[in-house]
């Protein structure tokens, strides 16, 4: 499993290397997308944080109190903390040698960076995603406790379906 921030900062250097632009909202929907298709593949959890449900979709707590102060405009800098042992700063890095990581990374990147955050955000709230099973089930939105986790189960099984539509061919 990777920490968030290792993922983050991965789809945040390859929109500077293209010049595309990603705001917060856009790199949580990265992100869930990411999460989302490495369990499909491997049945295993990319991301070592829960995924929330929140009103604009799926959210990675982390991220959004890292990058909040960008609110809609598109994000300037890289995960930073400072090192405790000299004070200097590092970036979480992806030290991911597994092609297949990699691989789903890329595959994710490509098919969803082009869309806005706004469709990216429309995209998991279609009928069916893990974010609409648990706003239906709770009656709305408004009545889904903050913070509340998305089950990697859920995200899982979503995601192995849409595998299966791709597959065959019909998505």
């Amino acid at each position: 499993m990777y920490s968030p921030q290792e993922v983050a900062n991965y789809f945040l250097k390859k929109g500077k290397t293209e010049q595309k632009e990603i705001t917060p909202m856009k790199l949580q929907k990265l992100l869930y997308f990411a999460h989302g298709w490495y369990l499909a593949e491997t049945g295993k959890p990319l991301l070592n944080e829960t995924i929330e449900v929140w009103k604009y979709g799926p959210v990675v707590s982390s991220i959004y109190e890292f990058f909040k102060s960008y609110g809609n405009d598109p994000i300037q800098n890289y995960v930073e903390y400072i090192s405790p042992s000299d004070s200097s700063f590092y970036q979480p890095t992806l030290k991911a040698n597994n092609k297949e990581v990699l691989d789903i990374l890329d595959g994710v990147w490509y098919i969803y960076s082009d869309f806005s955050a706004r469709t990216l955000s429309n995209m998991t709230h279609e009928e069916g995603t893990p974010w609409s099973q648990i706003v239906n089930e709770h009656g709305g939105i408004e009545n889904v406790q903050r913070g509340k986790d998305i089950e990697d189960y859920r995200i899982r099984q979503y995601f192995v379906d849409k595998l299966k539509l791709v597959k065959n061919g019909r998505e």
